[in-house]
Parts: C-alpha cells; sequence; structure tokens
C-alpha cells in the first residue's frame, strides 16, 4: 500500500519518521519515501504480518462471528473498522461489546458463468462446521473485534462503525482524521496505472471502471486539474462513492 501525498505535508504523519529509500537508518520505519523514478508524489505505508490470531478462546462454544464483503475486508486490511454497509453475516445473539471474529466472503463461479459471493445480507451464521457457509470462509478470517452495535442494530442501521477492530492478521497504521483531504490511500497498482497512462493537462481521460475512484484521482491529481476526465462504472452507487473521494480530495489537485 502506499501514500499519495502532495504539496509537502508530509513531513511526520502521527509521530512516524519518514525515511529516504536511500537513507541508511537505524530502525525501520513505518513510512518510507518511494526509491522508483517518477513517482516522487508516493509514499509507502510499511505493515507487517501474516499474524496467527486464536479465534477461539473457549472451545466448547462457538465463535461468534462477522463476514464482510471483499471490498471491506481490503478497507480493514488497511487499517480501518468494520463499517455498517460492509457487513454481510452474522452470528446470532451477537450483542454490543461481544468478542467477534471477522472472515470475508469471497466471489465463487455460478452456474450462468459469473461470479457471485453466496450470502445474502443477514444471514444467521451458526459458527460450526455444519454451517452452510462455513468452508466459503474457512481460512479466510482477516481479525477479531469487538462488536460495536448488536445484530439486530446492525442489519437496522444504514451506517457506523459495526466492529472496532482489535487484532488484524496484516497490521497497519490507521490514517482515519490524519490530513483528512491532504493524502490519499491506494495500491501501487493503481499508482503506476495512471503513470503509465501520463495524462497532460488539456486531455480529456476516458475511465471507463472508474469505482472507488483510486486511478481517476490518481489521474486528476497528475494533469493538475487542468483537463478533463470522465468516470464511468456499471453501478450508480459506485459513481456516486467516486463522486464522493474526487470532491474529498480537490486539495490534491
Amino acid at each position: 500500500m502506499d501514500l499519495v501525498c502532495e504539496n509537502g505535508l508530509c513531513d511526520g504523519i502521527n509521530g512516524m519518521e519518514i525515511v529516504g529509500g536511500d537513507q541508511p537508518h537505524e530502525k525501520s520505519s513505518l513510512v518510507q519515501k518511494c526509491p522508483y523514478a517518477d513517482l516522487e508524489n508516493v509514499l509507502f505505508v510499511q505493515g507487517s504480518g501474516p499474524h496467527v490470531l486464536n479465534y477461539n478462546s473457549q472451545p466448547d462454544q462457538s465463535v461468534k462471528e462477522v463476514i464482510v464483503s471483499r471490498k471491506c475486508a481490503e478497507s480493514v486490511l488497511r487499517g480501518a473498522q468494520v463499517f455498517v454497509p460492509g457487513v454481510l453475516a452474522c452470528s446470532s445473539h451477537v450483542e454490543k461489546g461481544d468478542k467477534v471474529a471477522v472472515s470475508v466472503a469471497i466471489e465463487q463461479p455460478v452456474k450462468d458463468g459469473g461470479w457471485a459471493v453466496g450470502i445474502t445480507r443477514g444471514t444467521v451464521l451458526q459458527g460450526l462446521q455444519s454451517d452452510v457457509h462455513y468452508e466459503e470462509r474457512k481460512g479466510l478470517y482477516i481479525g477479531k473485534g469487538t462488536a460495536a452495535m448488536s445484530r439486530s442494530g446492525i442489519f437496522r442501521v444504514p451506517h457506523g462503525i459495526a466492529v472496532e477492530m482489535t487484532e488484524r492478521v496484516y497490521k497497519l497504521p490507521s490514517f482515519n482524521d490524519v490530513l483528512e483531504g491532504e493524502i490519499f490511500l491506494q495500491n501501487l497498482p493503481s499508482v503506476v496505472a495512471a503513470h503509465v497512462l501520463d495524462p497532460q493537462p488539456g486531455e480529456r481521460i476516458l475511465d471507463m471502471c472508474a469505482a472507488p475512484g483510486g486511478k481517476t484521482t490518481a489521474i486528476a491529481i497528475l494533469m493538475r486539474d487542468k483537463g478533463e476526465v470522465v468516470a464511468l462504472d456499471r453501478s450508480h452507487n459506485k459513481v456516486n462513492y467516486s463522486f464522493q473521494i474526487g470532491s474529498r480530495f480537490e486539495s490534491l489537485i
């Protein structure tokens, strides 16, 4: 994962030292300047893992679980909490304050030749090997946390934190509320794709698979807000989300 940063704002983040890729240093830094040419506006955020977690501290009881979408899981592994829209399924009788194991639902091939999750939002999990969804998530646990609301609350409210993560299989520093509007977290391929395109000021760029807006935002940054980026996606909600992402980072452009 890397951190796109502009305007000379990344002198330090939450007390984390930032070092250059060719600078010797005695201790490992969480944030490092990108060592690759032409990516001067990128910082690397270093994590650790995979870590082995004990999900079942009471073997005589079934584990209380929450299954999240792939997109939600990607955010969690980047340091985010589990938010309500990302929850697909949950064990019965989960109450606020309960310890829960968090796993991810991965798309599976379906009969028509496509791919789908196969879990209806609101599904009740039994936490047993006899559970119909056990094999789907076996080995796909991403961490554990504390339920921030009850099961009924998770599937009743439209937004909010569902699970506050306490441990993750991969650990990365959280950038929640850090230099909001000034930094943008992205995977390296999205950054590289924008640089390979090499958009120039005054051009008109068509992004035909834009959501969630990472490459679109990177392209706009490289164009210095001098040109036009037309962002398309098959989902109306994803398009709206991409627009919100872009509007939050106007100061980067």
